[in-house]
């Protein structure tokens, strides 16, 4: 029996879409108990049969500590998940004081643990910097996202949504750009924009745009379908902590069958409508809720871009298995 233990950092979606669900498929395997828990243990024995150890974003001194104690008598690796270049976060974003408190911290846990496993190249490449890295990308879980929505004519007002949480916007900036915002404005009469979790505050209150306040990553995920937008939108702010970010609103979008118009950034280079600017954001929004023939054309574009890695399946539940116990299960860790 191989035993991997997880302490969570977050109740939100990145512990949710990285680890719990994810476990929910380890747990399949007769030989693997995977558990997670939000409360660090002190005692030893509880460490006798471990088989690895995860951290997913740690950043508290005590934190620090009990991984520093844990070195002294462990026989497992221990590992750092991550998924946020959480050492270089913009001032804009609502997390900025939390990690800037404690970011001496987090470099001296990235030092100590074994390996940092991170959701994508870049932070992985900006990881390297501290310790052995590991990839991990996200992935979907097919049995909640998998959707059939197939659409043959273009809705009188296109539902175009976007959804998430709220560090992506404060009083101090956002990732969508004025102008986009302006645009938004000036065009509710022609597009249902919709937001699920949270929104630019200048749309607060706003009678004509719909917002849905975010409750549970499960709810998320009904509401999304439930909707059943025309075109999912992501815009991010050019700096390395987005570069570092995942696709993730690329994946949830093509899972729902939807195109896509997303910022001309990292996690997006894959997809067909990248907008650098406002003309561009425009362009490609108003061609694709003109033209159905465009509209399918992005649509199957970007599933064709991302369908061998849009869900998790069982080449890479053994993927990730081996970064965690590779050693353990006889197989080399790449």
């Amino acid at each position: 029996m191989y035993r991997l233990v997880s302490f969570l950092g977050d109740k939100a979606a990145p512990s949710i879409i990285r680890i719990t669900l994810p476990y929910m498929l380890i747990n399949n395997k007769a030989d693997i108990l995977a558990n997670y828990d939000f409360v660090i243990q002190q005692n030893q024995a509880y460490y006798s049969d471990m088989s690895a150890l995860q951290f997913q974003r740690s950043c508290r001194q005590d934190q620090l500590d009990v991984i520093k104690n844990i070195k002294k008598f462990k026989k497992f690796k221990i590992f750092y998940d991550i998924d946020d270049l959480i050492i270089d976060v913009p001032e804009y974003n609502q997390a900025f004081d939390y990690f800037k408190k404690h970011k001496k911290t987090i470099l001296q846990i990235l030092e100590a643990v074994d390996c940092i496993v991170c959701s994508t190249p870049t932070l992985s490449k900006q990881m390297s910097n501290y310790n052995q890295t590991a990839l991990i990308k996200n992935r979907l879980m097919p049995e909640i996202w998998k959707t059939e929505y197939n659409v043959d004519v273009i809705p009188e007002k296109p539902i175009i949504v976007w959804g998430g949480c709220g560090y992506h916007f404060s009083d101090k900036g956002s990732d969508f750009p004025d102008d986009i915002v302006d645009y938004i404005l000036k065009t509710t009469d022609k597009y249902q924009w919709t937001f699920i979790g949270a929104l630019p505050l200048k749309l607060k209150d706003n009678e004509n745009i719909v917002f849905y306040p975010w409750t549970t990553y499960l709810n998320y995920i009904y509401l999304l379908k439930t909707i059943k937008p025309f075109v999912g939108i992501a815009l991010l702010q050019d700096n390395d902590f987005n570069k570092c970010k995942s696709n993730i609103k690329a994946l949830e979008y093509t899972a729902l069958g939807i195109p896509g118009v997303y910022t001309n950034i990292d996690p997006y280079s894959d997809m067909k409508c990248k907008a650098n600017n406002i003309d561009d954001f425009i362009t490609y929004i108003e061609k694709l809720t003109s033209d159905i023939t465009y509209w399918k054309d992005v649509k199957n574009k970007d599933y064709n871009s991302l369908k061998d890695s849009l869900y998790w399946d069982q080449s890479y539940v053994k993927r990730y298995l081996t970064t965690y116990l590779g050693d353990k299960l006889g197989n080399s860790r790449k």
